[in-house]
């Protein structure tokens, strides 16, 4: 709930479901949004790298936790798709983006040299990222 009260510019119903009283239901709704923002956040940098349009992928825009999840839910099937053009990224820069987590797909971006992941609530790395042989830079600061 801390790291959700502080991301600025959250949707309106995560505030309502902030002001909820504590539950585990409560509390595994906020580790699924977050999740969830977290896989779109990332998509839209690996997307900014080949100037697509990623207004789509703006967790603000959505109205409902549902279709948080089901934007998100996507993102694996638009990686394999486009895991040609992907292969091409060698940097990739995620700083300060409030993340929590870094999707899994992140492994299969086999060229990335660099990857800046500093100035996030992550508290641990996917084990994916040790699929990344060519990175030589990763910058976890803070």
């Amino acid at each position: 709930a801390g790291i959700v009260q502080k991301i600025e510019n959250r949707p309106a119903f995560m505030t309502e479901l902030l002001n909820q009283a504590d539950s585990p239901e409560r509390d595994e709704k906020l580790k699924q949004w977050l999740a969830a923002r977290d896989t779109l956040v990332v998509w839209e940098e690996i997307a900014k790298n080949f100037e697509i349009d990623t207004a789509h992928l703006d967790p603000q825009n959505f109205q409902s936790l549902e279709e948080t999840f089901n934007r998100a839910s996507t993102f694996s099937k638009w990686f394999t798709e486009n895991q040609g053009k992907l292969k091409q990224i060698t940097y990739l820069f995620l700083y300060e983006k409030n993340l929590t987590s870094l999707p899994p797909e992140i492994g299969k971006l086999t060229n990335l040299i660099k990857i800046d992941i500093s100035r996030n609530h992550l508290v641990k790395l996917p084990h994916e990222i040790f699929q990344l042989k060519s990175l030589t830079d990763l910058d976890i600061y803070n």
